[in-house]
């Protein structure tokens, strides 16, 4: 039967394992094809057409080029991954076939990311709204209770109001 079937074949004929198929063969002797042999009577599978293997890589082209563009706009590799339902490193190959610059993981060197314009005025007004509230008597432990933030916090964003409103303070008037 070896000699017009691959060892794969005989094995799954027989219900055994392609070892032991491998191991009986030898036993007995027999010569043993090297892998992708051709088999005597068979013919050889038929290679794929250049153009065939061309759209398979013009196809990936276009997916890595299309996911290197999300990824520069803002997309994290975690995020593509589970949009393409694909593996992260799947993800960082074809990032790399796109041409993608990889961003470093984690928080930017030095801590914190900066926060958005929004986000700093946000910060100053509450930080105003806190010094103006201080001024009129409110005890910093009900300020603390009334925000639900850390008393160190709420400390910090009373020196930097007390800061803008001194910077504003000193700042030349133009009133003409």
């Amino acid at each position: 039967m070896y000699q017009s079937a691959t060892i794969s074949e005989v094995a799954a004929a027989h219900g055994i394992s392609d070892a032991k198929v491998r191991s009986l063969l030898i036993e007995a002797r027999v010569e043993i094809r090297p892998p992708y042999a051709k088999v005597p009577g068979r013919a050889r599978p038929r290679p794929r057409p250049a153009r065939e293997r061309e759209e398979k890589v013009a196809a990936r082209l276009a997916l890595a080029r299309q996911v290197s563009q999300e990824y520069d706009d803002g997309a994290t590799i975690r995020a593509l991954a589970e949009t393409y339902e694909v593996s992260k490193a799947t993800i960082g190959k074809l990032l790399h076939e796109g041409g993608a610059t990889i961003r470093p993981q984690g928080n930017p060197p030095g801590g914190r990311r900066p926060p958005t314009t929004a986000e700093e005025a946000a910060r100053h007004a509450l930080a105003l709204d806190l010094v103006k509230r201080r001024k009129a008597g409110t005890p910093v432990l009900e300020l603390v209770r009334k925000q639900g933030l850390p008393y160190g916090t709420v400390q910090r964003l009373l020196a930097e109001g007390r800061a803008l409103l001194d910077a504003r303070s000193s700042r030349p008037r133009n009133d003409r």
